[in-house]
């Protein structure tokens, strides 16, 4: 079974990278860093410069989000933000990349300003060049799972519960103004001028705020989308678009809905249309996120493709065409640049980035390319010319396997694989001393093989009675 092969489930296995730290002496992890508080939720930093332990590469991550601005693709893997060249699709070439400390929960772009939000701070962008982004200013908040750009040179993020404004007239030294504690999980954000439109957990309808007021945001409006007593579903997106607000609304975990809400009157939302239609409630759709084209055109991803949808009459959004996927697996997301469409495909061989033109005015996108971009990979070593890539997935909590692969690597080829094997355990963490691979074997405990023939390594060595082993380190002649 190749590595490809074992891209299972998100359930069973997080997408895990290598990752290359280098410490700074005599220093602790962000000393300058005060502890938060209730009365300090949000904390800042003038600029982009970690201390204590600073990670310097990262390899590996599955892509999960993408954004565009003008000839720049920005992709999201890992702690990776990949910089593609899309001003010749359908072929996207990369050209740079930035790591941050963590790893990358969401993206946005606007008006040449970049939002990276990761698992331990936001960092903004210069976007004066899109294809060579610059670290400008950062903003040190853990649990950051949305952002906003407004008008004004306003920022809004998101954590769990909680809205922070953020004054970024100067994006060197963002400046926090005031917090909105939501009370419920926050799913979606959108600004309107100096309104902003939010999404909450379990919630039914659509918040709106006027964030202008020095004393924070306030509450003006509230919009139903779902009645009962006990709503589920929950705004999964928000995009504006001259007055509209476009909304992906997700009824449980197979079900989304599509809705186009007036905002002509920015404090008075009013649902115009949805799709699928009331009309068809009986047809269920699992949408999972949408982009906007011109022509007032929508591009829902769908399980299963991407449908094109019409909404010149945002009372009745209707059908254009669609594009299913040719093998199993799903679009996990996808943006757009001009006439063409960028999305991240997922199935048991791998992620890919996909294509597609939207030329043919009568009918949805068509591939016109393709490229893989990673594998799911659990931890990758180095011997000569050789990387060892190492692959793991449990189907259940006794039935687990991993594949490891050699591939040869020059400075003159792409990776080259020559070799691979099955192993009946979960390999998380390999480690290689001198020409020895050490690797864990679960209950049956540590195998030590000689990789003086990468292709044709030998067997030398194994340790048992250690209980389940998934990681080893070796330094200085003892394995741990």
């Amino acid at each position: 079974m190749r590595i490809w092969k074992l891209f299972l489930s998100w359930t069973f296995t997080a997408a895990l990278g290598l990752i290359f730290y280098r410490p700074a002496l005599a220093q602790s992890i962000h000393p300058e860093t005060p502890t938060p508080t209730d009365d300090t939720p949000f904390l800042t930093a003038s600029s982009w410069q970690p201390a204590g332990i600073e990670l310097v590469n990262f390899i590996g991550g599955v892509p999960s989000m993408l954004a565009t601005q003008g000839p720049a693709l920005y992709i999201g893997a890992g702690a990776a933000l990949e910089v593609f060249d899309i001003s010749a699709p359908p072929t996207p070439h990369p050209v740079t990349r930035l790591v941050f400390p963590s790893f990358i929960q969401f993206l946005t772009m606007q008006d040449g300003l970049g939002v990276v939000v990761t698992e331990q701070a936001v960092e903004l962008l210069d976007l004066t060049n899109p294809l060579q982004p610059v670290r400008q200013g950062r903003i040190a908040v853990e649990s950051s799972r949305l952002a906003a750009i407004g008008d004004g040179n306003r920022l809004i993020l998101a954590t769990r519960t909680t809205l922070g404004v953020f004054d970024i007239t100067d994006p060197s030294r963002p400046r926090f103004l005031s917090r909105y504690e939501a009370q419920r999980n926050i799913t979606a954000v959108a600004l309107h001028g100096h309104y902003l439109y939010l999404g909450l957990y379990a919630r039914g309808d659509l918040l709106v705020l006027d964030v202008s007021a020095a004393t924070g945001p306030t509450l003006v409006q509230t919009t139903p989308v779902e009645h009962g007593e006990s709503p589920r579903g929950y705004f999964a997106q928000l995009v504006v678009q001259d007055d509209i607000l476009y909304a992906l609304y997700r009824r449980d975990l197979n079900t989304g809905e599509f809705y186009t809400i007036d905002i002509s009157v920015p404090w008075a939302p009013e649902v115009r249309g949805s799709y699928p239609q009331s009309a068809y409630s009986d047809k269920q759709l699992d949408i999972r996120s949408f982009a906007l084209g011109d022509n007032h055109r929508i591009y829902l991803n769908l399980h299963t493709g991407i449908q094109t949808l019409d909404a010149s009459n945002p009372s009745m959004p209707w059908e254009l065409g669609v594009l299913y996927t040719e093998k199993q697996g799903s679009f996990k997301t996808v943006t757009r640049s001009g006439p063409w469409l960028f999305a991240l495909h997922g199935d048991s061989e791998g992620i890919r980035l996909v294509t597609l033109s939207d030329s043919d005015i009568a009918g949805g996108p068509h591939e016109t390319g393709r490229a893989d971009l990673t594998r799911d990979v659990n931890d990758l070593l180095t011997y000569k010319d050789y990387v060892f890539a190492i692959s793991g997935v449990c189907y259940t909590m006794e039935d687990c396997t991993s594949t490891v692969e050699v591939f040869r690597i020059t400075d003159s080829s792409t990776p080259q694989s020559l070799n691979s094997w099955d192993t009946d355990a979960l390999i998380r963490q390999a480690a290689i001393e001198g020409h020895f691979l050490y690797l864990p074997a679960g209950q049956e405990g540590l195998t030590v093989l000689d990789i003086q023939d990468p292709v044709h390594p030998v067997q030398v060595g194994k340790i048992t009675g250690l209980g389940i082993v998934e990681h080893v380190h070796v330094r200085d002649a003892y394995a741990y």
